[in-house]
This record gives structure tokens, C-alpha cells and sequence, in this order.
């Protein structure tokens, strides 16, 4: 299984899930399109495909560039945050371990946690930068918080799944 994942059809099919269904290639397979079905936002379609929505490093320049054909045109945000990563942190990334996705029943206790625990870690990260919040006082009670809402059950489980 984990070979498989690190092959250029692995590779695929975790990064952008199934021809036909999830994406078509474009231009003679040179880039890709998602096939995001109407009426659901681009994000919700990719976090069917990446039920945890975790990016991680490539070891596959050319499937990378998949996604970044034609981009500029289709999504100018996710093109600039692609170029920034490939220009400072890809020459320092090296391959880790594939994510072994959860269950349906294990996504769905986890999705009632991750809804809660990311708006309070983006609300706490605004409060930090504006100063609402202060790292070295309120920062051991962010950290309790977030354990009190679950973020000690979804860790526990993704280590399980590795």
C-alpha cells in the first residue's frame, strides 16, 4: 500500500482522487481540472477527496505541476500560494510517511471536533497577531481550551491511523 501511494498513480489518486469523477485532465493531460459538483464550494469538494484537508510536501514534480497548469487563470490565489511554496519550501521538503485516511464513522467524530477547534484556533490566531490575546499570558489556557474541546481525541486518533 505504501509503495503504491508513492507511485505516480498513487500519487494522483490521493492528491486530486479519481479520474472521471473528482477531475479530468486538460490540454492533452498537461494539467487538471477538478470536477467540483454544482452548488458546492471548491474547498468541501477537496475535503472529500482529503477528508483531513492536509497538504504535505511532493515528491512528485510533475504531478505537482498538474495542478499548476493554467492555474493563474482559474485560481489566481491557490496559483500564488503553489509558486511561493515551490520557490521556499520545496527545495527543503523531503517525502514522509502517505496519511492512512480514517473511516467514515472515524471522519464524521472527527469532523465535530475540527469545525470548533479551527474557528477557535483562527479566532485565538487573530487575537494573538491584533494583541486581544497575549502569547505569554493566555497561551497555556488557549492550549487547555482546545484539549477541552476535543483536540487531545483527534490527535490520539490520526497518530492511531499512521
Amino acid at each position: 500500500m505504501v509503495d503504491y501511494l508513492y507511485s505516480d498513480e498513487g500519487a494522483i489518486l490521493y492528491n486530486y482522487g479519481i479520474e472521471g469523477e473528482d477531475f479530468e485532465y486538460i490540454d492533452d493531460k498537461q494539467g487538471i481540472r477538478y470536477l467540483t459538483p454544482e452548488g458546492m464550494e471548491r474547498n468541501e469538494f477537496i475535503s472529500k477527496i482529503k477528508p483531513l484537508g492536509v497538504a504535505e510536501p511532493r515528491t512528485h514534480d510533475h504531478i505537482q505541476e498538474l495542478q499548476l497548469y493554467k492555474q493563474e487563470e482559474t485560481d489566481p490565489q491557490d496559483a500564488h500560494i503553489m509558486q511561493q511554496t515551490l520557490e521556499n519550501i520545496k527545495p527543503f521538503a523531503e517525502p514522509m510517511f502517505p496519511h492512512v485516511h480514517f473511516t467514515e464513522d472515524e471522519i464524521k467524530t472527527l469532523n465535530t471536533f475540527r469545525t470548533d477547534i479551527e474557528d477557535y484556533v483562527e479566532q485565538m490566531e487573530a487575537q494573538f497577531i491584533t494583541g486581544g490575546a497575549s502569547i505569554e499570558n493566555d497561551w497555556n489556557e488557549y492550549l487547555d481550551t482546545l484539549e477541552d474541546m476535543g483536540g487531545g481525541a483527534v490527535y490520539s486518533n490520526t497518530l492511531r491511523c499512521l
